[in-house]
């Protein structure tokens, strides 16, 4: 999907000091349900 595309914009930060800022911010996170995934094994 993403072969041979060019860097748009390189942000070199971890993905779970990313999720940390998020959830800091807002303090609660509402967990729901929508369905837009599936895990395939």
């Amino acid at each position: 999907m993403f072969k041979d595309k060019p860097v748009i914009k390189d942000i070199p930060m971890d993905m779970t000091e990313i999720l940390t800022t998020y959830i800091l911010d807002r303090q609660t996170v509402k967990a729901t349900v929508n369905h837009n995934w599936k895990v395939i094994w």
